[in-house]
Parts: C-alpha cells; structure tokens; sequence
C-alpha cells in the first residue's frame, strides 16, 4: 500500500473479512474444535468456522511457503501447523488456539534433506508432538513442544524410494510412547523409550496402506488402496476386511483414503466419493458394515468427528467440505443427510476476477472450468456455471447483470440471472486473456495478444483497435471518465490511448522491466505502473517522473476511488527467484570455469583413448564385414539347393496327387454307375409292384361287386317271398 506511490508499511488498511476456499493438498484438513466451530486451512491462513452463525476468524501463517499438514491437541487449546519453507526449511509452529500470536516454532536440525512435515501427532498427555517428514529424508522427530526442544530422531523408512503416508500416536497409551507409520509395502510401530526411538513391531504387507488409525491401546486399523480394511493386533495382522465399495467399476478399484474412529466404530472415506460407516460387533473389535452414502464423485481427504459423534465433517480432493449428521435411523427410513458447509468452493487457480459498482458482487472463474458470482456481504454464492471450455478472463458489468468472459476459442457476453449465467452474444475473439467493462458500462475493451479491442456494450459494435504493443498485453484500466485507457505489456511499454480518436496520446518505455499492471491517479495524466523488476514507476506526459522500489517487488497496481491512495501488491516468490537465479549464475559461472579446466586434461585423456578405440573398432568393423560376405555367399549357396530340392519334392507331391485323384476320380466314376444301376433297378420293382397292385385291386373290386349283386339278389327274393 503507498500514498501516491510511498509505501506506509506501519498502516494497516485490509482486514480479512471472508474467505472461500479450502487448501485440499494439506493432510489431515478439517477438525472439530468444539460443537459449532471447525477449523481448516486456506491459502496461508487456518479458517475457524462458526457452524451456527456462519462466521469466521483467521489465524495467519505469514512466514513460509504454504501449510503442508496440521494436527489438533486432544483439549483444542493447541494447532500444529506443518510449514514448508525454501529459505529455512521445514518446520512445525505450535499455535495457541486463544491467542493465536502465541506461538512456538521447532525446527528440524542441520543436516536434514527434508523437504516438508506430511504428518503431525501429538502425545496422550500433550506435552509431546511427533513430526514425520517426506522425502528423500522420511523420518521422525519428537519434541517436547513447550520447551522447544528435539529428545530424538530416527529414520523411519531405510528406503529412501519407499513413500510414507502418514503418522500416529497412540491416543490409548497412557505412557505417550508408541507411534505408528504406514505406507506403500510399510507397517511399523516404534517406542519412544529412554530417549531413542525402538522398532518393536514391523510387518512387510503386499499392499499400500493409505491410512490408519489406532482402536485401542494395540490395535490399529489400515486402509489400503485395493478396497482393504487391515486390522493389526500387537504389530501382527490379525483381520482382512474385504468390502467392494459402491460406484467401484471393473477398470479400477476404489482406494480407502483416510478412516476415522468413533464411539460407534469407524467411518471410512473412498476415493470415489463415498463414506461407509462400520459398527463394532459384540467382540468390540470387528466391524461389520451399516451405512454408506455418496458425497461426490470425488476423493474424501478427511473427515473429522464432532465431541459427541452424532455428526461429521469431510473433505474432498475438488476443495468442497460437506457436514454429514450420523444420527439417522435406518430402521424408520430415516437417510444420512449430507449438506455443503456453506457453498462450492472453486477447486484450482482462480484466473480472474472482478467487481461491479452496483451491488455487492464479485465474479471469478478459475481452471475448474467455472464462474462464478458471489456475494460479499452476505458471504454467499449467487451464481456457479460450469462450461465445457476453461475460461481465461471475466469482466463484471457495473449493473451486475451481465458478466464477459474470455475463453480459447471464442468472446462471450453473458446475462446473471437468478439461478444460472446464459449467454447472449458471441465473438470470434480468441484466447481473450484480459477484459475491463469501462466505468460506466457502455464500452468493454477485450485483449487478444497484442491488441486491444474497443467494442459498444449494447449494440456489440467495434469501435476500433488500439495497436502498438510488440509483446503480450497484461493490464489494461480505464480513466474514470471512459475516455482514455492505459495499457502495458510484456514488450517494456506504457501506452495512454484517447479512447474517442483510437489514437496513442503518451507512450513510456524501459528496458530494464516487462510491465505487468498499469492504472491513471484521479488527474487523468499521471500513470502508475509496476513491472517484472518489482518497482513502482510514476509517468507523467511520457516521461519516469518517479521511481520508487521497496524490500520486495510489486506486481499490481491500482487507485482508490478517490485518488488518495495508491495500492499496490508484492511478489514475494518473484523477488525470491530472482536472488536465486543470481546466486546461481554466479556459482555456476565459478563451477564452469573450474570444470573447464579439469575437463581440458580429461578430453586429451578420453581423446588418446577413444582414437586408440577407434582404431581397434575400425580393424574389428573389417573383420566383421570379411566374415558378412563370406555368410552371405554361404547362405546364398545353401538358399539356392534349399531352393532346388523344394521344387523337386513340390513337383513329386503334384505328381502323386495327380494320381490319387485320378484314383478317387475312377472311384467316383463307378460309385456314379452303380447308383444309376440301383435307381433302375428300383424303378423296375416299384413299376411291377405298381402293376401287381392294381391287379389285385382290380379283382378284390370284381369280386366284392359279384358278393353284392348276390346280396342284392337274395335280398330282392326274400321281399318277394312276404309279399
């Protein structure tokens, strides 16, 4: 923040009043503190939520390079924070949950090749919190965290190819002594005893064990990626649960990405999404399946239990946090009901961003294909559309209504209705990285590469190109009067354009910086400007009328409303790459010269080698074409009697055959008579059969006539008679 360009480092002017989002990449994300209030990271700060009033405090983590895991003390009074940091490495800062600026940092000792804590664990008694660290270093560490000092360290995988997923304690064991680390092919338990760690249990299982969690004081539950439940009693695996969970398809199975312990037994989180719940059996120590539902068709990072186990809250992989109440019962009919904590959050970077004059909005969209509306005041979501296409910029109308939004293909301009963002108007403008509606709305201006484009809100009319940066265009402002605009690019330009004429009225150059943000003071002639060398340039009339350049570079810039203040954003990583590629071109230019000098005497060396080599080669090359050609007349020779004597055995076997069928031939020739023969033979008899037939029809007939003229006959006498 500066005062027309001078930087008030003691002011302190923003307040945090809402955030929406979660970080998903840090293990072990989501925890209850008390009934209503849940704590989780997002972006360098820890988020403690407010269930019932819907509200939020923060608790910064300024220092480092982002939170890579976090762990809760048993009375939440405590939060360790996991922080990975390129200027001093990792460490743990323990964060006293009532007065969050009390805090303790414990650094990993000298010597250490660690890049980052993936796992945290406080003791039983919480005096004492265990720290496992990821490659290529992969071990524990075990402090006494009020006292700040490291009792012991160990390396818990020999393997430095091996890969650890996370760390416990035993929540069970009152003398806070055994820990238990789980990972592909990997099972341990150790003991914290006389100030050492022991290895007192090791099993070498054939699957990945994802997560674990302790069930009682030597007991531990695993979840592993092929859809297992291991349970190990003592160090030893005493029970295989095999459970297909639901949404599995054949091409892969669902992995169990973190499991918890409740009162009631477990509940497990799958990577397609769903949770399943797992009640005790009267042993009270074998779980049986008794619930499961569907939160998305997302990874579920973690899940945290509230103080009376009636309900959950889970993470999943996309960002999104969903509050699930346990207590339904199944035997009236009664569903688990799952409901967003608050509203979906986006889940990737967040490309663009805008506000509008008018209400209370700000639209994003981000890689996750999305846009977005919210609502600041009420710190709620208006508006999510998704798209097929990521989109790269958006700009938000001063009305509200309507929103312009850049995508690889194409320039859209769309309404904000109640429930859903539809376009209207389309452009054939491409890969638009950079769009600004003007102040009062009737113009927008739209960046493709080098040029920008001046066009009429309502009538989508081009008033004309704006022409003359060499390089990619990476800001652009309007005056708050809408006639002129300001530009900068990567081509080391600023350009003051008259909107109205199109035409260039000031134009500033460096050779020193790539500009990445540029914005008018309330004069209208005085433009602020940043770039990749982090300094604020003050132009007036085409000319540097100030420089200004702070501990740590800027890469945005803009002016308040009234032109009283100047605000400008730093790049902290920037500055940082910097001073590492110039430590490292120095060293590496000492490096090379020493290696020119080594490796003069050892190419003399190779070069006497390799030409004695050669020559050797050479001789072995003439030998071996000598012996080529002498194989090749021999197998020509063996080819050609190969192929004489397969002519002449395919010319007996034509032969032969030829024979065999003028055989079969004659065969077939006399079947052919002989059927002839018997079809005649047969045609005679049924012939004579015929005639036989008919003859003795024909008497059979004569004689049963003459039977009844005789009938007939007496009949005809024996009426005579009685008459």
């Amino acid at each position: 923040m500066a005062d027309h360009a001078r930087v008030n480092a003691s002011a302190q002017l923003l307040v945090q009043s809402h955030v929406f989002g979660l970080n998903h990449e840090v293990s072990n994300n989501v925890t209850y503190l008390d009934e209503q209030t849940i704590l989780y990271p997002a972006g360098s700060q820890l988020v403690l939520y407010n269930l019932e009033q819907k509200s939020q405090k923060f608790i910064s983590i300024n220092d480092g390079d982002g939170i890579t895991t976090l762990q809760i003390s048993a009375g939440q009074a405590f939060a360790a924070v996991a922080v990975k940091s390129n200027e001093k490495g990792p460490y743990v800062a323990i964060i006293d949950l009532l007065n969050p600026r009390k805090k303790k940092l414990l650094m990993l000792p000298e010597g250490n090749f660690a890049k980052e804590v993936i796992s945290l664990s406080f003791t039983n008694d919480m005096r004492n919190i265990v720290a496992q660290t990821g490659a290529p270093d992969w071990s524990l560490y075990y402090w006494t965290w009020e006292k700040a000092k490291l009792l012991a360290n160990v390396k818990s995988a020999i393997n430095t190819n091996t890969e650890i997923h996370q760390m416990t304690c035993n929540p069970f064991d009152a003398n806070n002594t055994l820990i238990c680390v789980t990972g592909n092919l990997i099972f341990r338990i150790f003991k914290f005893t006389e100030g050492n760690f022991k290895l007192v249990n090791q099993q070498k299982p054939d699957k990945n064990l994802i997560c674990h969690c302790w069930i009682s004081e030597v007991r531990v539950i695993a979840g592993t990626e092929d859809s297992k439940l291991l349970v190990f009693d003592a160090g030893d695996l005493i029970l295989e649960i095999s459970y297909v969970f639901p949404g599995n398809v054949s091409m892969k199975t669902p992995s169990i990405q973190t499991v918890t312990q409740f009162s009631g037994g477990i509940m497990a989180g799958t990577s397609t999404g769903f949770c399943v719940l797992f009640e005790k059996t009267e042993d009270n120590f074998l779980y049986k399946k008794n619930k499961e539902f569907l939160l998305e068709e997302n990874a579920v990072r973690c899940i945290a239990m509230n103080p009376t186990d009636d309900m959950a809250v889970c993470t999943l992989s996309n960002s999104q946090i969903y509050v699930v109440t346990l207590d339904a019962d199944s035997n009236k009919g009664e569903e688990i009901k799952c409901d967003r904590l608050c509203q979906p959050f986006h889940h990737g970077n967040v490309v663009g961003m805008d506000t509008c004059a008018r209400k209370p909005l700000i639209a994003t969209c981000g890689t996750d294909k999305s846009i977005r509306i919210w609502n600041y005041i009420e710190n709620t979501i208006e508006v999510i559309k998704f798209f097929d296409d990521e989109p790269l910029s958006i700009a938000l109308h001063p009305s509200g209504l309507y929103v312009l939004v850049g995508f690889a293909d194409c320039l859209k301009l769309m309404n904000v209705l109640i429930d859903d963002i539809r376009p209207y108007w389309e452009s054939n403008i491409r890969g638009c990285r950079e769009c600004r509606f003007s102040n009062g709305g009737q113009y927008f201006a739209s960046v493709y590469g080098s040029t920008i484009g001046i066009h009429r809100t309502w009538s989508f009319e081009t008033v004309g190109y704006l022409k003359g940066h060499a390089g990619k265009v990476k800001s652009i402002c309007w005056s708050a009067d809408d006639s002129r605009l300001v530009s900068c690019g990567l081509d080391g330009n600023v350009f003051d354009w008259n909107v109205t004429l199109l035409k260039k009225e000031g134009e500033f150059s460096s050779a020193n910086a790539l500009f990445t943000s540029a914005c008018y003071a309330s004069d209208l002639k005085t433009i602020y400007s940043v770039g990749s060398d982090g300094n604020i340039r003050v132009i007036s009339e085409s000319s540097l009328m100030q420089e200004v350049s702070g501990k740590i570079g800027y890469s945005a810039i803009l002016t308040s409303r009234s032109g009283k203040h100047v605000f400008a954003a730093t790049s902290k990583v920037m500055v940082e790459l910097r001073m590492r590629v110039e430590t490292l071109k120095a060293e590496n230019d000492t490096q090379l010269k020493l290696k020119d000098m080594n490796y003069s005497e050892k190419l003399r060396d190779l070069m006497d080698k390799y030409t004695s080599e050669i020559e050797g080669l050479k001789q072995l090359t003439a030998v071996l074409t000598h012996d080529r050609k002498s194989n090749e007349e021999k197998h020509t020779s063996e080819l050609g009697t190969a192929k004489v004597s397969n002519r002449t055995e395919i010319e007996d076997m034509e032969f032969s055959f030829k024979i065999k069928m003028a055989a079969e031939s004659e065969k077939h020739s006399e079947l052919i008579s002989k059927v002839e023969q018997l079809k005649s033979s047969w045609e005679r008899q049924m012939d004579d059969m015929e005639s036989f037939h008919l003859s003795r029809v024909s008497q059979m007939t004569d004689y049963y006539k003459k039977k009844i003229q005789e009938k007939q006959d007496d009949n005809l006498q024996v009426r005579i008679f009685r008459i």
